[in-house]
């Protein structure tokens, strides 16, 4: 059998070649740092494609068929990775330096990135197809020596992007890649030393003798659901009720089944509103929307309606380490958002939200990002009817969505002038 070592070496440097000139052409701006994380990947495998030529050059003729085998197949390992960057470039190269883009909704990615990635990011955002928010670490799990701030893409809806009423969906999103790893392995390190994998065994064993369906994954998919609720925790402490509204926004049918990695919407619902009691907000929501809090309350009541036996093991392990949950994730938020954060100014802005003006003055304290999201909630919700389908409306509500998107751009301008 003959292996073409020289075929794969220029095929290889061809690759690499390709990549770095495209690479080269990103603009500048957000995201620039695409390109020095594409550059970095190249120099990798160059230098790993010389050290294995070199091993090879010293083995000479006297390689065995299987050791040059093995040469061959490091080297198709090299073009498998530049696979994986020809994706990375191809799918986020026009996502840096973009301009199209309203202010406002890039000083909220900020705000985003300042509240829950200490280390900071280069963000890339994306318009996805897709009608929701998501991201993407692109340094994660890439073998290179790279200091931050990292490029990491950030999904936002083709269609809808400046949302701003969405946009606590982002933060959950972020959250994935805001230490959650680690957060979890201390919370289940926790559980192991105070004797609460005791009691999730007891249940496991429990449900699992009543069950005639392959118990093997129920571990793994309650490990899942205690990531997207801890997400969910992060994201409420963060944005407050916003959150909640948000994810209203999506629910499923009543009886609609959980997945295998993410709880069903009502138990998330549930859990959410017991991070805004612990921070007092449940009292504002009454007033606000007596009648979204009650149908929220209800929603929750019935949130689980297991099914079978792996449901109802869910359920129950998820019901044991609530809270804990809710504790560790307000722990990573550095400042939860509660409702007497400068209570009086929601007011006047509310006011000016229901005349269409932005809500931004120089005389008075200037509105934080998630207040001005809170406060389209409020004026959207209220304008609806006060009833559940004006969360549909108010989160699709163009002309509402911008005026937000704008107060965020004119606030930013105020804190400018006033460091100035």
């Amino acid at each position: 059998m003959v292996f073409d070592l020289e075929f794969l070496e220029q095929l290889i440097r061809q690759k690499v070649l390709f990549l770095t000139e495209a690479a080269s052409v990103i603009r500048h701006g957000r995201g620039e740092r695409l390109r020095e994380l594409i550059e970095l990947c190249c120099a990798r495998v160059i230098r790993s494609l010389d050290e294995k030529l070199a091993d090879m050059s010293r083995l000479g003729e006297d390689a065995s068929e299987d050791e040059t085998r093995n040469f061959s197949r490091e080297l198709e390992r090299l073009l498998t990775d530049l696979t994986s960057y020809y994706n990375i470039l191809s799918t986020y190269r026009h996502d840096a330096g973009r301009d199209d883009l309203p202010v406002g909704l890039l000083n909220l990615i900020d705000q985003v990135i300042v509240d829950l990635l200490p280390e900071g990011a280069d963000p890339l955002i994306h318009s996805d197809h897709e009608e929701n928010y998501g991201t993407s670490n692109l340094r994660q799990g890439l073998p290179i020596d790279m200091d931050p701030p990292y490029p990491i893409a950030i999904h936002i809806p083709a269609l809808t992007p400046a949302s701003a009423l969405l946009s606590p969906l982002l933060v959950h999103e972020v959250a994935h890649s805001a230490g959650q790893d680690q957060a979890m392995e201390g919370l289940l390190n926790e559980w192991d030393a105070n004797g609460t994998w005791d009691q999730i065994n007891a249940l496991f064993d429990q449900h699992a003798a009543n069950s005639r369906a392959d118990s093997s994954g129920w571990m793994r998919n309650l490990i899942s659901w205690c990531e997207e609720l801890f997400c969910d925790g992060i994201a409420t402490a963060l944005t407050g009720p916003s959150y909640v509204y948000s994810i209203a926004h999506f629910l499923a049918l009543p009886n609609g089944r959980p997945g295998s990695s993410h709880p069903p919407d009502r138990l998330r619902v549930a859990f959410c509103l017991k991070v805004l009691e612990q921070h007092g907000w449940l009292p504002e929501m009454l007033r606000w929307h007596p009648k979204i809090l009650e149908w929220m309350i209800a929603l929750s009541a019935d949130a689980v309606s297991p099914r079978s036996s792996k449901d109802r093991f869910l359920t129950a392990a998820i019901d044991l380490v609530t809270s804990d949950l809710v504790r560790v994730a307000t722990s990573r938020v550095p400042e939860a958002f509660r409702p007497n954060d400068h209570d009086e100014n929601l007011t006047e802005a509310l006011l000016m939200l229901a005349e269409g003006i932005p809500p931004v003055s120089l005389s008075t304290p200037t509105l934080s990002v998630w207040q001005i999201v809170l406060c389209g909630w409020i004026s959207g919700v209220t304008s609806g009817g006060n009833i559940p389908r004006a969360i549909n409306s108010a989160a699709v509500d163009v002309s509402l969505n911008a005026l937000l998107i704008k107060t965020m751009e004119m606030v930013k301008i105020v804190e400018l002038w006033e460091q100035s």
